[in-house]
């Protein structure tokens, strides 16, 4: 990265990290009222229990997002820059349409969609990562349309994409919504850990759509510092 890129991508990280969020890291996870007893002992003002309660359970989307953000602005966090290879895998067998990358992080995978032909739209709740993935775009000479947004305020539309993936990442909507931005004939390809739904969790989510792979391997992790692990594969068509 150039010196100027590098200078510009820190102070754009600093200005999206809120200090004001710096307790999240020992909080998050934790019951409620656990942490609050846990403060008490340490000794923090009643008023700042309160500020801190009223974000977990009013406004954890911020606080998630700050989170992300510093993760993605961290040049120490480990994860898998490179395309997922589950999806690196597959695209190639598949006709380019319009593909929407859910929880698209730095864009990795959008960015490697879009270098097969691609529409690519994609989201992500963090400023950082969804900078990133404009710059890295820019750089390529690529075009993908990444928006900062949560789950909740994404517009999905109906019948937009012919592929829906979902990179250790899943739907944190109605599922209906992601079928229902399907068009008849799509695919939604997913890839994740244990620790999301549990075993079959995923086939539960698409039952309402024709499963054409299911598998459980042990594989290198893209997140949670690449430990190998059980990892969930899923190809599902409407």
């Amino acid at each position: 990265m150039r010196p100027l890129a590098c200078l510009l991508l820190l102070a754009f990280t600093l200005s999206a990290q809120k200090p004001e969020y710096d307790f999240y890291s020992e909080a998050r996870g934790k019951n409620p009222e656990q942490y609050a007893a846990e403060m008490r002992r340490s000794g923090i003002a009643a008023s700042e229990i309160a500020r801190r309660l009223d974000l977990l359970q009013h406004h954890r989307p911020l606080l998630d997002a700050d989170r992300w953000d510093r993760f993605y602005g961290s040049s120490t966090s480990n994860y898998n820059r490179q395309p997922n290879a589950f999806l690196a895998e597959l695209a190639p067998t598949l006709k380019p349409g319009v593909a929407l990358d859910y929880a698209m992080g730095d864009g990795r995978n959008a960015l490697y969609l879009a270098k097969l032909g691609w529409t690519v739209h994609g989201f992500d709740m963090s400023e950082v990562a969804i900078g990133l993935a404009r710059r890295r775009a820019a750089e390529l000479g690529l075009r993908i349309d990444a928006t900062v947004s949560t789950d909740a305020a994404y517009d999905f539309g109906k019948e937009r994409f012919d592929l829906i993936l979902f990179s250790w990442s899943m739907p944190l909507v109605d599922v209906r919504k992601v079928i229902d931005a399907l068009k008849p004939g799509g695919i939604v390809v997913m890839e994740f850990g244990a620790g999301f739904t549990g075993r079959n969790g995923m086939l539960r989510l698409f039952d309402d759509l024709l499963i054409e792979r299911y598998e459980i391997r042990r594989a290198m992790s893209d997140f949670y510092d690449r430990r190998e692990t059980q990892v969930f594969r899923l190809i599902a068509r409407k």
